[in-house]
């Protein structure tokens, strides 16, 4: 008999299933309990687990935003499908399906009236449904009413050999010349740089600002930014956590003066300085692939799908 339950102190049990039905993400307990269970947003109603004669076999997450992300809530109307799971032994049984139509209930209870899969920030494991790795997973949400909304990627590069090309120097000389400012020292910028992230790219990039920025005051060496400034405003920034790159954003009105390029190359340098060999980041789409990243060295290296579904 099979029976499902809504899961709370769950990530041993969850990771086990996840483990060998999500293959590629290393889903291990403590990343479950920091991730998940210490997010905000986490309900024990939208965490459901399946068991089949008290064996866990399947685990399905949703997650609504309720607490203000940098003071305001940007997606009242949407819910989140963050992890679907089904051990292979257990599949073609109806528990991926009753899965989904729990989670997918929580969510439209709670009068939300779109379910994504699977963006939710800041706990992703990932922006949507690996095409490869999941193909069959990606099948399943398609027949059960999802359709892709676009297709993200993911990029790494090497570090091992990796030198500023001589052109981003040039270029940088010229932007000083003419007045704009570069700087890697976020701590002299705090307010204008939550300030520009928050009005060029909302409140998530601001969120990333602020957790950099306390993390530099705390001495840690892991994470930095690169930043342009010109008439005392900040008009873009990158930022690195180890050997995660970005976000990185020009202001609007500022993009076509390879000021993304240079912070980009800044970035890398500062993580080759901090000693690590490769760069890497999980969300991107073809043409900034192409015009910026591929000229730096990155591949990709996954491509997601990125889905949604109309809850009526």
């Amino acid at each position: 008999m099979i029976r499902f339950v809504e899961a709370d102190n769950m990530a041993e049990v969850a990771s086990s299933i996840l483990s060998v039905s999500m293959t590629r993400e290393a889903i291990s307990p403590a990343r479950i309990e920091k991730q998940i269970l210490l997010d905000p947003n986490f309900d024990a109603g939208g965490s459901i687990l399946a068991y089949e004669d008290d064996q866990p076999i399947g685990y399905a997450l949703s997650v609504l935003r309720k607490v203000p992300t940098e003071g305001e809530i940007n997606d009242p109307e949407k819910g989140y499908l963050w992890l679907l799971g089904v051990i292979p032994s257990a599949r073609m049984k109806g528990v991926g399906t009753e899965l989904l139509n729990r989670v997918e209930g929580y969510v439209r209870e709670a009068g939300r009236k779109v379910m994504l899969a699977s963006c939710y920030s800041p706990g992703y494991f990932q922006p949507g449904i690996d095409v490869e790795a999941y193909s069959g997973g990606l099948e399943f949400l398609k027949n059960r009413g999802y359709a892709e909304v676009y297709r993200p990627l993911a990029m790494e590069a090497s570090l091992w050999d990796h030198e500023v090309p001589e052109w981003v120097d040039q270029a940088k000389l010229k932007l000083e010349q003419n007045g704009v400012r570069f700087s890697r020292n976020g701590r002299e910028l705090i307010s204008d740089l939550l300030r520009f992230s928050k009005k060029e790219f909302g409140v998530d990039w601001a969120r990333f600002v602020r957790e950099s920025l306390l993390r530099q005051i705390d001495g840690d060496q892991k994470t930095g930014l690169s930043i342009a400034v010109e008439n005392g405003e900040v008009i873009g920034f990158g930022h690195f956590d180890s050997e995660r790159f970005g976000p990185i954003g020009i202001a609007a009105s500022e993009r076509g003066r390879c000021l993304g390029q240079i912070l980009m190359w800044d970035i890398l340098a500062q993580q080759r300085e901090r000693g690590f060999r490769s760069s890497w980041f999980l969300w991107s789409d073809d043409k900034t692939a192409h015009k910026l990243y591929a000229h730096a060295g990155f591949k990709i290296v996954r491509r997601f799908a990125l889905l949604k579904k109309e809850l009526s």
